[in-house]
């Protein structure tokens, strides 16, 4: 049984996790299921269960290994998170093939993906291309991921693949304080964007949802602070609406929710898979912001985190009630 699983299918929370109003064993639990892009499966298993369980007046739909959560009513928005990390694959001859852009040290220990056994070391060579030292111990096509565990401390979350675990973790817990919005969990972020695609054509075709908000990590920065709340993006290498960006930040600005802006160049996220969708959804980036970004060793405050649940459940949340395109509908009138 999942761990979140009391006996009854319910999710479990101690006294202190709901003081802080961070459900730390939820994130623990997705952080302990490898899902290297290509191997979501038993992750998306997991949101699928713990959705139908913890949020039974919702209904939950399959894709592949994409899961999309929405209301049995009207959803009006889409929180966008994505399942996979990065990772390798197993090449000939030790070599290894990177799963999306991991950030691998030499010395950093890597472990089969759903494996809590075999380890290996890990070693950049001279061309700088990732290898194994042991390679008699694995298969070509096996995934390696990295070994280092979670560590919560009381100011900082520490581990690899906090992109997008806490992605993931943040978007859970929003469904839970935003009734009327909708979940898409997504496949293939880090490499093809496949599942976002997919995933836009559903909730556009189907459910008429034309809002998203991309639920992810962006990156500390000079000017971009650890601690200082989640970022709201105004352009990556994709540049969404500014309209809408301009409508979402109202929102932000209304609250008493700590948040940044960030204006970045360079990166891209599940944005950039809707807009190629061909789809007219309209997206905007929140995400806390992460040191040491595709490494062994990611890190997140604690503070960020739950303020990027807080400022994307505040603005679902208005959203759902005041949609974007109503509002330029009355301008129209």
């Amino acid at each position: 049984m999942p761990a979140f699983d009391n006996g009854n299918g319910k999710l479990v929370q101690s006294e202190t996790m709901e003081q802080l109003g961070l459900n730390l064993r939820l994130l623990e639990d997705i952080a302990a299921i490898d899902s290297p892009s290509g191997d979501e499966t038993e992750l998306a298993d997991f949101v699928e269960l713990w959705a139908t369980s913890n949020l039974p007046n919702r209904k939950t739909v399959r894709l592949g290994d994409n899961v999309i959560v929405h209301s049995r009513g009207n959803s009006n928005v889409a929180i966008f998170a994505h399942l996979d990390t990065t990772g390798y694959t197993v090449g000939y001859d030790a070599n290894l093939i990177e799963i999306g852009s991991p950030d691998g040290r030499t010395g950093d220990i890597l472990r089969a993906a759903g494996s809590r056994d075999a380890r290996h070391v890990l070693w950049i060579d001279g061309d700088g291309h990732p290898r194994i030292e042991n390679g008699s111990a694995v298969n070509p096509g096996d995934r390696l991921v990295f070994a280092s565990p979670l560590d919560i401390s009381s100011s900082e979350i520490v581990g690899p693949y906090l992109d997008n675990k806490i992605g993931v973790w943040a978007a859970c817990n929003a469904l839970l304080r935003s009734e009327n919005s909708a979940a898409v969990f997504c496949c293939g972020e880090e490499t093809s964007g496949g599942g976002a695609r997919v995933c836009s054509r559903y909730i556009y075709d189907v459910l008429s949802i034309e809002q998203a908000i991309v639920c992810d990590v962006t990156w500390v920065t000079e000017h971009v602070r650890a601690g200082s709340g989640p970022a709201i993006s105004l352009r990556d290498a994709c540049l969404p609406r500014r309209a809408y960006v301009d409508y979402v930040g109202s929102f932000a600005k209304q609250c008493d929710l700590a948040f940044q802006i960030e204006v970045e160049s360079s990166g891209a996220s599940d944005g950039m898979w809707i807009e190629q969708s061909g789809y007219p959804i309209d997206w905007v980036f929140i995400g806390a912001p992460e040191r040491g970004s595709h490494s062994s060793r990611e890190t997140v405050t604690r503070n960020d985190a739950r303020g990027m649940v807080d400022l994307i459940a505040h603005i679902s949340r208005e959203l759902s009630e005041q949609p974007f395109s109503a509002t330029r509908r009355k301008k129209l009138c």
